[in-house]
């Protein structure tokens, strides 16, 4: 019988880093003459959300409909 996964079970860069790599693809693909750089503009800062942890969130959220409809 095949393992099912629970979403709530799955957080963290484990399960970040592979939707990231899949969006940030997509965005590429429409996008391919961006450098990295310009495309993490489309990332969204959620320190102000996250006060606690000022500075260790990293990008922040890619917000994937800003950055597919700026190509």
């Amino acid at each position: 019988e095949p393992r099912v996964i629970s979403p709530a079970l799955m957080h963290g860069t484990s399960f970040s880093a592979p939707m990231v790599a899949g969006m940030a693809a997509l965005i590429r693909s429409l996008r391919y003459n961006d450098t990295a750089s310009t495309i993490a503009q489309s990332t969204v800062r959620i320190d102000s959300r996250n006060p606690r942890y000022y500075g260790q969130l990293g990008y922040g959220r890619v917000d994937l409909r800003r950055a597919v409809a700026e190509r």
